[in-house]
């Protein structure tokens, strides 16, 4: 079934997004095919990166990194 991605409560700061919760969306192993689809996409080229620091939003740590000012 198809479904919106990332409209989930703890990436936005309006409550009540459609997929509640990102936790609930987390299992407890991945697809069987699971190293296939990541290497994959490993084979790919990157259009854009872009580098920020956020807290993770699953397990609430705060990633460290230096301060570059």
């Amino acid at each position: 079934m198809l479904g919106l991605l990332g409209f989930y409560d703890e990436l936005d700061n309006r409550p009540g997004r459609p997929n509640g919760s990102i936790r609930d969306a987390v299992r407890p192993v991945g697809e069987p095919d699971e190293a296939d689809l990541v290497a994959y996409l490993d084979t790919g080229h990157v259009l854009i990166d872009v580098m920020e620091a956020g807290h993770d939003v699953i397990t609430g740590s705060t990633p460290d990194v230096p301060n570059h000012a």
